[in-house]
């Protein structure tokens, strides 16, 4: 049952990484999220992952479920092979993939 601490993994649908929303956006692969509600989590991944998208009127492919799966999952310390490292925190947010300092750009 989803609550406050539920991690959440958003996934680019295979069959529309063609789709024009993808453009310009330099994350493309899984996201883990912690939050109560997939539609919260959806808005921290495009919050973080496309910033200025919204003010600028557009739509992030990580809010729409055309575009991105998002369903609730458990950590899997074997994520880290796929680029997701360290435990999560317990805290609202991005998860992975960890931010830079300004939240724009990746970090590695």
């Amino acid at each position: 049952m989803a609550g406050a601490g539920t991690l959440w993994r958003l996934r680019p649908r295979a069959d529309q990484r063609n789709d024009p929303r993808w453009g310009g956006v330099q994350h493309q692969a899984d996201v883990l999220v912690r939050c109560a509600t997939a539609e919260r989590a959806r808005d921290l991944a495009s919050d973080a992952l496309c910033p200025g998208v919204k003010a600028r009127g557009g739509s992030s492919p990580w809010s729409e479920p055309d575009l991105t799966t998002c369903d609730e999952t458990e950590f899997d310390p074997a994520l880290s092979g796929e680029g997701f490292n360290g435990t999560p925190s317990a805290e609202e947010g991005v998860i992975e993939p960890r931010l830079g300092p300004n939240r724009s750009e990746l970090s590695a």
